[in-house]
Formats: C-alpha cells, structure tokens, sequence
C-alpha cells in the first residue's frame, strides 16, 4: 500500500499540472479553476497521507487531520472567489478577433479528456493483462 499511497498525490498533482498548463493555452477560465481545485486535494490527500503515519487514536493525527482540511477548504474558498471575480470580469470585457483565435484551440481542450481517459484505460489494461500473466505461487510442503 506504501508506494501506491505515496505516487497518488504526485500522478493527481501531474494530472491537474497538465491540465492547467492546456486550460490556459486555450484561455478556459473554468478549466483552470477545476485544476486548481485537483491541486488543492492534491496537496490534502499528501497532508492525510502524513497523519496516515501516526497510531489511529493519536490526538497528533486528528490534529493533522483537521488542519488539512481547514488550509484545503480555506484554499478552495480563496480560489473560488479568486476565480468568480476573474470571471465577472472577464465577462464583461469584449474580446474581439482574440476570442476568435481561442475557440481555434478548443479542440485541444475537448480532445484531452479523451486521451488521458484511453492513458488511463491502456494502464490499467496492461496492468491487469500483468496480473494474469504471472504464475501461481506453490507451496512446498514442510519437511
């Protein structure tokens, strides 16, 4: 369960990281404030992972525990605000021929979901298609 538990929040944080950098590249507002919101679980899930370490009835843990989760909904309030305000903003200016140029690019943004889901699929496939292919373990009997 270890080395699972610690490459989530990097793949997660790699995952919103790639996603962000195409959000901004075609100018999607709402794109970008979903990847910030997957960097913030991001960084909870590595908080929780941390309060993992402790013994169940540790008040340390609970401690961490409760911590996370205030700096993650504290975070996700700020940039959602943040976000809103970008967007009444934005709302409110005429773009011109730059908002012809963005929605050229917006089959970048429809495509992604796609392949990272077929990245994904073709993952677990192999991996699942791995399992199958190792043999039983015997067992020999004591002597």
């Amino acid at each position: 369960m270890g080395s699972q538990c610690s490459r989530r929040p990097v793949l997660f944080a790699s995952i919103a990281t790639v996603q962000y950098l195409f959000a901004n590249s075609v100018g999607s507002l709402a794109l970008q404030a979903d990847c910030i919101s997957m960097a913030v679980d991001a960084h909870s899930l590595l908080g929780n992972l941390f309060a993992y370490c402790y013994p169940e009835d540790s008040r340390r843990k609970r401690r961490v525990e409760l911590g996370m989760s205030g700096i993650s909904h504290g975070l996700l309030l700020g940039f959602t605000i943040q976000f809103v305000l970008g967007a009444i903003s934005d709302s409110q200016v005429t773009h011109g021929d730059a908002s012809e140029h963005e929605r050229n690019h917006m089959g970048w943004v429809v495509s992604f979901p796609f392949y990272s889901g077929f990245v994904s699929f073709s993952f677990h496939w192999k991996r699942r298609r791995d399992k199958e292919e190792v043999p039983p373990k015997t067992s020999t009997p004591a002597a």
